[in-house]
């Protein structure tokens, strides 16, 4: 003798949340918010890399600015009994590294901004999964996202809402 399930047959999807059966009308609007969210971040984080693209040129651009400030560091240095490092005792080099660091951090960042907002725009069509995956993954690495955390939290809330059995049944 066999005790008959309570709520839906066993061949109907149910909701995570209880026994109703599965909408997957409910899934498309599940998805939109967090890949909106991916999306800003991503603008943001664009934004961000063209400021250091800037923030680049006005150092490697403008020594007096560069002088004046590593005189002030190296006064700090020297009150302090602490030895001025090599590189902070040349104006030019000193504006070489910060320029370059500059750089190559907004093409880390742009680069990562890109993939994001690829996998914003693909969770929002429901397409490849994979990619808005990887975009949702980027935008919660910290220091490559923008927000001081807020980059992290959308960017797990978008795995958080991938993961979901019935989101990754709606892409193609």
């Amino acid at each position: 003798m066999s005790i008959p399930p309570d709520g839906p047959g066993f061949d109907q999807p149910r909701d995570d949340r209880g026994d109703e059966p599965f909408d997957p009308r409910q899934s498309p609007e599940q998805v939109k918010l967090p890949a909106i969210f991916l999306i800003v971040v991503a603008v943001i984080n664009i934004l961000l890399s063209l400021y250091l693209v800037f923030s680049g040129l006005v150092v490697s651009s403008n020594p007096q600015y560069v002088q004046s400030y590593l005189d002030q560091i190296n006064e700090h240095y020297r009150s302090s009994g602490t030895q001025v490092p090599d590189f902070m005792q040349n104006a030019e080099r000193f504006a070489a590294a910060v320029s370059t660091t500059d750089y190559v951090w907004a093409a880390v960042s742009v680069v990562a901004a890109i993939i994001t907002l690829l996998g914003g725009v693909r969770m929002i069509m429901l397409r490849s999964y994979g990619l808005a995956l990887t975009g949702a993954i980027i935008a919660s690495i910290p220091c490559v996202s923008c927000c001081c955390g807020g980059g992290q939290g959308i960017g797990i809330w978008a795995i958080v809402v991938l993961a979901r059995a019935e989101v990754k049944a709606m892409f193609r």
